[in-house]
């Protein structure tokens, strides 16, 4: 969302902040709604967010174990 001149709330997407009444393409990521103008633009979100999420759980290797078989890690 961005503020128009008057202060009130605009929809925009979020990967490319264009300002657009018709956003078509939803994803919900943890409680949070994002919404993108067009499937170009959530196809580039999830990329990314898919890099980083798996850079941080890089980082976190019993996290990562758990989260692809967590039978495994429990046995």
């Amino acid at each position: 969302m961005s503020k128009s001149r008057t202060g009130q709330l605009k929809p925009c997407c979020t990967w490319c902040k264009d300002n657009r009444k018709d956003l078509r393409h939803t994803i919900t990521v943890g409680q949070a709604r994002r919404e993108f103008c067009s499937e170009n633009c959530l196809h580039e979100f999830k990329r990314v967010y898919l890099k980083v999420t798996l850079a941080v759980l890089a980082h976190r290797p019993l996290l990562l174990a758990v989260q692809i078989a967590p039978s495994a890690v429990l046995d």
